[in-house]
């Protein structure tokens, strides 16, 4: 990983990392580099605790990915989110997204 860094930033090392979905690759990542342990220990804990889908979800739209983002959200089932990040889809744009998807 310090090689790699030589050849590339450690903030496109670690988002890469996310975009592959291998949290344990962005801790080492960032773990390896001047990242503050406050910031991402937390973020990849919460992720690593979601289910798969909601947590592709997330990091989709972290790295700004919002097609797979929706992919993602699509095949989690639209599951219940809680109050902070609750998402009001009306059924037809429900049926616009699901139409893009497929």
């Amino acid at each position: 990983i310090k090689y790699l860094a030589f050849l590339a930033d450690y903030e496109l090392l670690f988002d890469t990392a996310l975009g592959m979905y291998d949290f344990e690759l962005a801790k080492a990542v960032a773990r390896n580099s001047q990242m503050d342990p406050k910031v991402y220990l937390p973020m990849l804990k919460r992720l690593r605790g979601l289910p798969e889908f909601e947590s592709k979800y997330e990091v989709d739209i972290k790295l700004k990915n919002y097609q797979s983002a929706l992919t993602h959200l699509y095949k989690s089932g639209m599951p219940e989110f809680d109050s902070e990040r609750k998402v009001d889809f009306s059924e037809e744009h429900f049926n616009k997204c699901k139409s893009f998807i497929e």
